[in-house]
């Protein structure tokens, strides 16, 4: 069993526009903490457009396997955050829109370079993240994710991540939940329940 908890923190400094600090940690080790800025484009009143950037602290050491159990945990994704003896630099793109009262579609588009501070490695890897959700429901719903980590740049594992999340949510006023299960698809971690599945859950508070 693998565990991985992320503390998330995102600041106003200015109309639509904030500053992202990100922590993960697993059980007993910290990842590479992140630090990014993202802002929020508003071409209509019921889309979201989000267009971001961060940057990460190279803190795993060598000690690390490649894929560590923070990677499998979530299905590879955000895999920069738990990797070895590497400096991430990431961009960020996502979209929201509501179409009609009850329907939410997301979708997001993330390249990571990876810089290897060491020679253990190839110098650079770029992992492509990519996914799609559609949620029924606004103050209580539920949905469904399908996400991928693609690896162009790799040679000595599979190229391709895939899974599926349904998943629960609840919102408040300034308090939501969101719960899934997270089911691998492809290998390597995949076929669902074979080798791993995941519990994924979200929680937080709205300040402002």
């Amino acid at each position: 069993m693998y565990g991985t908890l992320d503390v998330v923190g995102q600041f106003s400094v200015a109309k639509r526009v904030f500053v992202d600090a990100r922590l993960p940690l697993t059980i007993g080790s910290l990842g590479n903490p992140m630090l990014g800025v993202h802002g929020v484009l508003r071409p209509d009143e019921k889309v979201w457009i989000t267009l971001g950037g961060a940057f990460g602290f190279p803190l795993v050491g060598r000690d690390e396997p490649l894929v560590t159990p923070g990677m499998q945990a979530q299905a590879l994704w955000n895999m920069h955050q738990y990797a070895p003896e590497t400096l991430p630099v990431q961009v960020q793109a996502g979209v929201e829109a509501h179409a009609g009262s009850l329907v939410l579609l997301r979708a997001e588009l993330s390249p990571v370079l990876h810089i290897r501070t060491s020679d253990r490695y190839d110098a650079l890897e770029l992992a492509l993240q990519y996914a799609a959700e559609i949620q029924l429901g606004h103050t209580i719903g539920g949905g469904f994710r399908f996400q991928g980590v693609s690896l162009p740049t790799a040679t000595d594992t599979d190229h391709t991540q895939l899974a599926i999340e349904p998943f629960f949510i609840l919102e408040r006023e300034r308090l939501f939940l969101r719960m899934g299960l997270l089911l691998p698809l492809t290998s390597p971690l995949g076929p669902p329940f074979d080798q791993s599945w995941g519990i994924r859950a979200a929680t937080g508070m709205h300040f402002d």
